[in-house]
């Protein structure tokens, strides 16, 4: 697990092979932001945040890196650059459970 830079956000790694982010501005009442299956076929082993937050890289069995970008607006712009990448209201409640939706487009 790491922390964000700020220390409001948590993430963390498991054996389901789920990457989760949760919200810990509120230590007594933390709550999940996101979660997503992490590498193809293994387990995330290790996570680890870049210096602005923006970025998570974690690591696996399968010797493979992965970065997730996690700036909102550059999510944001690439969804709306290509209709076909938008968010539905479905994925979103399955992905950002504890967020409302909004349209990012």
């Amino acid at each position: 697990m790491a922390f964000s830079p700020d220390g409001k956000t948590l993430a963390t790694t498991s054996k389901d092979n789920f990457v989760r982010l949760w919200d810990v501005a509120d230590p007594h009442h933390p709550h999940l932001l996101f979660e997503q299956p992490s590498h193809d076929s293994t387990a995330a082993l290790l996570v680890a945040f870049g210096p602005d937050g923006k970025t998570l890289a974690t690591t696996s069995y399968d010797r493979i890196a992965w970065l997730w970008d996690l700036d909102p607006a550059n999510l944001a712009r690439r969804a709306c650059t290509t209709p076909t990448n938008r968010i539905t209201p479905d994925e979103w409640r399955h992905y950002l459970r504890n967020v409302p939706y909004r349209a990012p487009c």
